[in-house]
């Protein structure tokens, strides 16, 4: 499976670089600083819905396709940095079903 790769990058790759676009004119068309651009195209900081629709409205892009970009490298990166172990539920089922079974009968006064 592709690496997931951050959307601030993509587009650093795709259209700044290629078009010689430079950061402090991106960050003008946008109504951003050029820090928040440079921050972006570093892929240090997540592209928000906000800034998702900007892009669209100033590059070829779409805003949900960058968000769904964001998405996937934000849950790659979780999942990179925290494995846990995985529950045997098969076991915990049979335990869980006689337990709601007599929660309920409590509950409710069944008998």
């Amino acid at each position: 499976m592709k690496e997931a790769i951050h959307p601030g990058i993509y587009i650093r790759d795709k259209y700044v670089k290629p078009f010689n676009l430079t950061r402090k004119l991106l960050g003008e068309y946008l109504g951003v600083t050029y820090n928040i651009v440079s921050h972006i195209l570093g892929g240090s900081t997540e592209i928000t819905i906000d800034m998702a629709h900007r892009l669209e409205q100033v590059l070829p892009v779409n805003a949900k396709e960058l968000l769904i970009m964001q998405l996937d490298y934000n849950l790659s990166k979780y999942k990179n940095n925290n494995s846990l172990k995985r529950l045997n539920l098969s076991v915990r089922k049979e335990t869980t079903e006689n337990d709601r079974t007599e929660f309920y009968k409590r509950k409710y006064s069944i008998t």
